[in-house]
């Protein structure tokens, strides 16, 4: 009986971790940049409105084609985790959990994002900009 390693499991790992991110990244930066109700309501909530709304819809765009990538899926899970930190900080400051009556869909996803990119980050520790080094 063959037995297989986490080392040699990684790329299937990490490939269900950026599916799910990029997955979640693409709809929400479709909502914004198409301008959606509850994305409106957000940004202008935030004072953002829609400058704010369309660049971070094109960053969550972005960092969820990065993800789906061969080659820079790392890059792709930093940039979506440092969007997903700002939106944490507007949920602690200004949104709360439940916006809108959404009985908190919006922070279970940007959790979920957090999670995934957190894990793609950590499957890919050696690619990692400046810190990689120290995991050889």
């Amino acid at each position: 009986m063959k037995t297989t390693t986490l080392e040699q499991k990684t790329p299937l790992f990490s490939w269900v971790f950026q599916i799910i991110a990029a997955g979640i990244l693409a709809m929400a930066a479709w909502g914004k940049i198409t301008g959606a109700e509850m994305s409106v309501f957000v940004f202008t909530s935030l004072g953002m409105e829609p400058t704010g709304r369309i660049i971070i819809g094109m960053i969550e765009g972005l960092a969820a084609l990065m993800l789906i990538t061969a080659n820079i899926p790392h890059l792709g899970a930093i940039l979506g985790f440092a969007v997903m930190i700002g939106a944490v900080f507007a949920h602690i400051s200004v949104l709360g959990i439940d916006v809108q009556g959404d009985g908190g869909m919006m922070v279970m996803m940007l959790g979920a994002v957090i999670v995934s990119t957190g894990t793609v980050m950590y499957l890919h520790r050696k690619k990692l900009p400046f810190v990689g080094k120290t995991f050889e």
